[in-house]
């Protein structure tokens, strides 16, 4: 009885070790031990509006560790003048279609940065629907597209005769064309064509550099979806020419604050 019994444990203990064998997970290859890093790439969508001015863009980046992702980004958008303000066009403007323009504006800015940062996290998420705070640095370089800017005029004979590069009538106009005229709040009937001029375009390097508030809302999930808040700083070696020369404020260096929502996906 007393054989049967040590027998029947012994078979008992090589099973309990064989379906512990079975189960058991290898540390390299559970995730408790991988927390973060069962993602080595992530790719992002960027919408994002800044002070003065919006951009859209995207990212790759390189999952170093569950708290570290380093990355480069891309990103297209517009510039505009601290000073800048929007003039509404009257109210038969209005019903012919007549666009609303910016006063004493020469030329926009599009404006294209490439950039090279990492973001970090300094909190988890305590629960599954939390949200993880970290941090993000990037910088890199810029290149702007310094164009005019038109204006839809109507011309009086009066500068019709003074200018030979103006007809009497409906014209579309930029600031070289006839700066009394551009900047004659009687004569402008509203903007003119946005897509005009890019072949008049000057290229304008620069370099950007941002700083930001990151929130995270999957920072270990496999979509991204995640708030960024911070500030931005696009500095040129030639100061953009965005005012007409009456105001006389060309500048090298541009200060914008921004908030960037970002949706994509980790693999």
């Amino acid at each position: 009885m007393k054989a049967r019994i040590i027998i029947i444990a012994f078979l008992f203990n090589i099973s309990y070790q064989s379906l512990i064998a079975q189960v058991t997970i290898p540390e390299d290859q559970n995730p408790i031990f991988k927390k973060g890093v069962v993602y080595d790439n992530e790719f992002g969508i960027d919408i994002a509006a800044q002070t003065n001015g919006f951009f859209l863009g995207f990212s790759k980046g390189i999952i170093k560790k569950f708290y570290r992702t380093n990355y480069y980004r891309v990103e297209i958008g517009t510039l505009r003048h601290p000073k800048e303000s929007i003039n509404g066009i009257s109210g038969i403007g209005l019903i012919t279609g007549r666009s609303n323009y910016t006063f004493g504006k020469k030329n926009s800015i599009v404006l294209t940065r490439l950039g090279w940062g990492f973001k970090r996290f300094i909190s988890d998420k305590a629960e599954k629907k939390g949200v993880a705070v970290g941090y993000n640095l990037s910088g890199g370089p810029s290149l702007a597209l310094q164009k005019p800017y038109y204006l839809n005029v109507t011309v009086s004979n009066v500068f019709a005769n003074t200018n030979e590069l103006l007809v009497s009538g409906e014209q579309e106009i930029i600031y070289e064309t006839s700066p009394p005229v551009f900047l004659d709040v009687n004569s402008i009937l509203g903007k003119g064509p946005s897509f005009k001029g890019y072949s008049d375009a000057k290229i304008r390097p620069g370099l950007n550099a941002k700083a930001s508030i990151h929130l995270d809302w999957g920072a270990f999930d496999a979509f991204i979806k995640s708030l960024d808040v911070g500030i931005m700083i696009d500095a040129f070696f030639t100061p953009l020419e965005i005012l007409v020369p009456e105001a006389n404020d060309d500048r090298f260096l541009y200060l914008n604050f921004f908030a960037k929502i970002q949706l994509g996906k980790r693999s």
